[in-house]
């Protein structure tokens, strides 16, 4: 069950990646800083908002956060209503914010409950597919909704919360993360001794380099979109913008299945590469179907990244809503960050430049993950010797 609450959930976060620009282009013309702002004070008001929420959870437990957040969303959605200038929509997004800074580490820690290592590893695989699928379908069906009436996505939305609330509160004692993986008789894996400190700070960093690129792609990119000497429409444009989960799904398919990624700090880095070609291609690039494939390796990037980061943040841990708030946080920051940096160099330095810049902290983020790696091994050798 709780794989089905990620998914609604999720649907709703899909929806408003896309919408969001789009009111803001079509109704407010919106240039690239505010399309930054509106992508930046949402996720902004996330990481901060993961970062208490993660202590909360460890208190008063994943059942009373995850109702709140399910309480306050709806109202949100339908505060649509209200928006007449761009900065109602701003304070709807920031609002929206808080909510799912309630939801997701909350989520995350129930998760986490219980199992070894490879009941943890498809339980967090179930659980990102499902997630994922949701922000995969979002995109899509605001391109569908928006054309009709551009309240549409947002009232879909609060129905999907109140749905939620109500599969939540009247599944009682049949919730269960392990719902759908029964692997309790099962012997654990047998999987290679391999360092494992400091593998949650540096997956942190690399889930943060990765959102960072797919902040600044998902709220920058629509305007690109329509500025093309061929504009590509909303449906289109929302079918782009879903490659990015389809790509995370796949990769999630893929680590659920297979376990040898563990404290592997190669395919971490691999995988990490393939985002950064696919900003190279968003950034050189005017022809649709090339848009396509970058799309889809940022996803793939990003996927690598968010499925380690969880599965660190929760593994072998002791304070798992701490961990889980952490690991939201990081993705938060980059989530928000990236717009915002990515629509001032947008506004000075042209249109394309927000992608060269998550490039550049990309690989910045790269370097500083191989400096965490070296002082981890530098101090289990110190133990080690002591």
């Amino acid at each position: 069950m709780i794989y089905l609450l990620a998914f609604l959930m999720n649907i709703t976060t899909g929806m408003l990646i896309l919408c969001g620009p789009l009111l803001a282009l079509s109704r407010f013309q919106a240039d690239s800083l505010m399309l930054g702002l509106l992508g930046f004070g949402p996720a902004i008001v996330y990481a901060l908002g993961c970062a208490a929420s993660g202590f909360w959870v460890d208190r008063f437990g994943s059942k009373k956060i995850i109702t709140a957040a399910c309480v306050l969303l709806p109202a949100v959605y339908l505060s649509i209503f209200f928006v007449t200038r761009y900065r109602h929509l701003l304070l709807l997004a920031l609002a929206a914010g808080v909510g799912a800074s309630l939801f997701w580490p909350a989520m995350i820690r129930w998760l986490g409950e219980g199992g070894g290592e490879e009941t943890l590893r498809l339980r967090v695989g179930s659980y990102n597919i499902a997630l994922i699928s949701g922000v995969m379908v979002g995109p899509v069906a605001t391109g569908f909704l928006f054309p009709i009436d551009y309240r549409f996505p947002f009232i879909f939305a609060a129905v999907l919360a109140l749905s939620i609330l109500l599969i939540y509160r009247l599944g009682g004692n049949i919730l269960s993360a392990g719902a759908g993986v029964s692997l309790a008789g099962r012997a654990s894996e047998e999987i290679p001794a391999r360092p494992r400190t400091g593998f949650d700070y540096i997956s942190w960093a690399a889930n943060f380099g990765a959102w960072f690129a797919i902040g600044s792609s998902q709220a920058l990119f629509p305007e690109l979109a329509v500025r093309l000497p061929d504009p590509i429409g909303e449906r289109v444009l929302g079918l782009m913008i879903a490659l990015i989960p389809a790509g995370q799904v796949a990769v999630f398919v893929l680590m659920r299945r297979w376990q040898r990624w563990h404290y592997r700090y190669s395919f971490l880095l691999l995988f990490q590469l393939l985002g950064i070609g696919g900003l190279l291609i968003l950034a050189l690039n005017s022809a649709p179907g090339l848009f396509f494939a970058g799309f889809l390796g940022i996803g793939f990037a990003g996927g690598m990244t968010y499925f380690s980061s969880i599965y660190y943040s929760v593994h072998l841990q002791k304070q798992k809503g701490k961990k889980a708030g952490l690991h939201e946080t990081f993705l938060g920051l980059g989530v928000a960050l990236g717009p915002l940096a990515g629509g001032l160099a947008g506004r000075l330095l042209g249109i394309r430049a927000p992608y060269l810049l998550a490039l550049g902290v990309f690989a910045a983020s790269i370097v500083l993950q191989n400096i965490l790696r070296s002082r981890f091994a530098l101090r289990d050798r110190v133990r080690a010797a002591a």
